[in-house]
């Protein structure tokens, strides 16, 4: 082992922290179904887009435990990473969810 190598090895630790440091696991304040519409976010006028983004909204908010990370709940959701963290954004705008 030369002083290097080990140098390599704390950097990468060092960043691996910092990455889990970075990753948020969102908690939804609601046990139950929130109203959508009390909080703007339920379309007056229906488009595709529109339910999806809602049905998007809905299952973040299920999966929204605090165990699960934005790239987890994209994964099992099955929407883009940079769709959910603005859909999260959004619904902390309107007090919805909270940081872990």
């Amino acid at each position: 082992m030369t002083q290097a190598g080990l140098a390599g090895s704390i950097e990468v630790l060092i960043n691996m922290i910092s990455d889990v440091e970075l990753l948020d696991f969102p908690i939804a304040k609601f046990i139950c179904e929130p109203n959508m519409s009390k909080r703007g976010l339920y379309p007056l006028v229906g488009a595709q887009k529109k339910t999806t983004f809602i049905k998007n909204c809905m299952n973040i908010l299920a999966y929204s435990d605090g165990t699960n990370s934005i790239q987890t709940i994209s994964r099992i959701i099955g929407c883009d990473e940079t769709e959910v963290l603005e859909i999260v954004s959004n619904l902390r705008s309107k007090g919805m969810i909270t940081k872990l």
